[in-house]
């Protein structure tokens, strides 16, 4: 169930608002990685970080920021937890863009997770333990 920040303390507030303006630039500038709660994540934009609770951070990255055709790029995705709950049921996909294709057997995660790579889309399941992150990596060319 979603957390009410009616009646937190006002520094939360501040802190969740920022992590979602940070996540807003990210996303603008390295791709759509989208922050949702509770909604149906196959509805959701191509890459997209789906928890019951509120995550405290995410971020998509990639190597180069410019690459010649058939160049190997290196994507991490980080999903963050600062809270002191572990974080349940959260799911990642990333939709490969139609220009690039996905390096085989490149996508790594936590050994105490699931992660597959089907059909141009990402995906990844798992817990992210109190106070951690959770990296996600993986290529395309």
């Amino acid at each position: 169930m979603p957390q009410n920040l009616v009646g937190q303390q006002p520094h939360r507030i501040v802190i969740v608002l920022l992590t979602l303006l940070l996540v807003a630039i990210v996303s603008f500038v390295f791709g759509r990685i989208v922050l949702a709660q509770g909604a149906d994540w196959q509805q959701q934009t191509p890459a997209a970080v789906m928890a019951p609770q509120a995550l405290t951070g995410s971020a998509k990255l990639v190597d180069l920021a410019e690459a010649p055709i058939d160049t190997t790029l290196s994507y991490t995705v980080v999903i963050s937890n600062s809270d002191a709950a572990p974080i349940m049921d959260v799911v990642v996909t990333d939709t490969l863009p139609a220009s690039l294709a996905y390096v085989a057997d490149s996508l790594d995660y936590p050994d105490d997770s699931y992660g597959l790579y089907d059909s141009g889309v990402i995906t990844w399941t798992g817990i992210i333990s109190p106070e951690s992150q959770v990296m996600i990596t993986f290529q395309a060319t």
